[in-house]
C-alpha cells in the first residue's frame, strides 16, 4: 500500500502541474507550447493517479486526483456540449478551409467537396500556383497569394471581394491573405489564417508572436472571420487570447470542438521517431460573436495531412 501512495501522489503531482500550465497559460517555452495539444489525452489520463489513489485507500491522495481531474474535465470537456452558438436572422455563408499540404491535395475531391456542400467561400492555406490556377475555376472571385511550398494563402468566393491587407499581419514566416467578402447583408473581413508552426525550438516564439498579431474582433465594428490552420488548439493560451477578444470557435459552439482535423495522412511531420503523433484540432473557423453557427462539419481530403472544415454560419441581416 505505501508503494501504490507513492506512485498515486507522484502521478497526482505530474497531472497537477500540467493541469496548472493549460489552466493558467503557463507554457513559455519548448516544448511545453506544443505539448498543449495534447491535454484531452492527459485528461483522459488521469484516470492514472485516480486509480492509484483509489487503489492504495488514500484518501487525501484521492481527493487530490479528483481535483486535477475536475480541473482538467472542466478544460477540456465544454468542447463536447453545445454551448452558445449565437443568434442571427440574415442570409447563410457556408464557408470552408482547407490547408492543401504545399499543394499536394487530391484537388479532384476537394472540388466535390465544394460543390456538394455549395461552399460559398474558400479558404486555402499552403496554396501553390498551380492549385490557385485550378481552384480560381471554381469560383467568380479570388485573392490569392499563392507561392511555391508551404507560404501561399488564398480565399475564393461565390461573392464579390477586394484585398484588405490591412487585416494580414507582417512579417509572418507564412502569408495570411485578407479580403472584404461581400454578402447580400453587406461586407464581412476575412482573414485565411496560417502562423508558423511551433514544430522546434526555435519556432516557438514566433509562433506565440504570429498568434498574438492576428487580428482581434471588432464587437462594434465591421464582422469578422478567421478561418484556416492555426497550429495551435484550443488549449493554448495565445489562441484563447484571440478567442476572448469576441470571437466563438465554430466547433466548439457545436459541441464539435475535439473533432480532429491533423494529422490525416503520415507525413515526416507528422511522425516523431517513425510515430505518427495523435489527432488534434489545429484548423478552425472562428466567427464574430454576431454570428450564428449553424452547422459545422470536417471531411477527409486525400494528399494532404489537414482535413477540410465546413462552417455554416448566419450571418447578422444588416452588417
Amino acid at each position: 500500500m505505501r508503494i501504490l501512495s507513492i506512485m498515486a501522489w507522484v502521478a497526482t503531482a505530474a497531472w497537477g502541474v500540467f493541469a496548472a500550465v493549460r489552466l493558467g497559460g503557463l507554457e513559455h517555452g519548448w516544448p511545453l507550447r506544443p505539448a498543449m495539444a495534447y491535454t484531452p489525452y492527459v485528461a483522459l489520463g488521469v484516470l492514472v493517479p485516480v486509480g492509484l489513489a483509489l487503489a492504495a485507500r488514500n484518501w487525501r491522495a484521492s481527493a487530490a486526483a479528483l481535483v486535477v481531474a475536475v480541473a482538467l474535465a472542466a478544460a477540456v470537456l465544454p468542447r463536447w456540449v453545445p454551448g452558445d452558438a449565437g443568434s442571427a436572422d440574415g442570409p447563410t455563408l457556408r464557408l470552408m478551409s482547407s490547408n492543401l499540404l504545399a499543394g499536394s491535395a487530391d484537388l479532384r475531391v476537394l472540388r466535390g467537396l465544394v460543390e456538394r456542400h455549395h461552399v460559398d467561400v474558400l479558404s486555402v492555406q499552403e496554396l501553390t500556383p498551380e492549385a490557385d490556377a485550378e481552384i480560381a475555376r471554381w469560383f467568380p472571385n479570388r485573392v490569392a497569394q499563392p507561392e511555391e511550398g508551404v507560404a501561399g494563402t488564398g480565399i475564393y468566393s461565390v461573392f464579390p471581394l477586394a484585398r484588405l491587407r490591412s487585416l494580414e499581419p507582417a512579417g509572418t514566416g507564412f502569408m495570411m491573405t485578407g479580403a472584404t467578402v461581400t454578402t447580400p447583408a453587406g461586407a464581412v473581413e476575412l482573414l485565411a489564417t496560417h502562423p508558423i508552426a511551433p514544430s522546434e525550438r526555435e519556432l516557438s516564439g514566433p509562433w506565440t508572436d504570429e498568434l498574438n498579431r492576428l487580428p482581434r474582433a471588432t464587437p462594434h465594428g465591421r464582422v469578422r472571420i478567421l478561418a484556416g490552420d492555426f497550429n495551435a488548439t484550443l488549449d493554448h493560451a495565445p489562441l484563447r487570447a484571440v478567442l476572448d477578444s469576441g470571437y466563438r470557435d465554430s466547433g466548439e459552439a457545436l459541441g464539435r470542438g475535439l473533432t480532429w482535423t491533423w494529422p490525416n495522412i503520415p507525413h515526416p511531420a507528422t511522425t516523431v521517431l517513425g510515430v505518427s503523433l495523435p489527432p488534434v484540432t489545429i484548423d478552425h473557423v472562428l466567427v464574430d460573436e454576431r454570428v450564428e453557427v449553424r452547422g459545422y462539419d470536417v471531411y477527409d481530403l486525400p494528399g494532404t495531412d489537414h482535413r477540410p472544415v465546413l462552417a455554416e454560419l448566419t450571418l447578422p441581416r444588416t452588417l
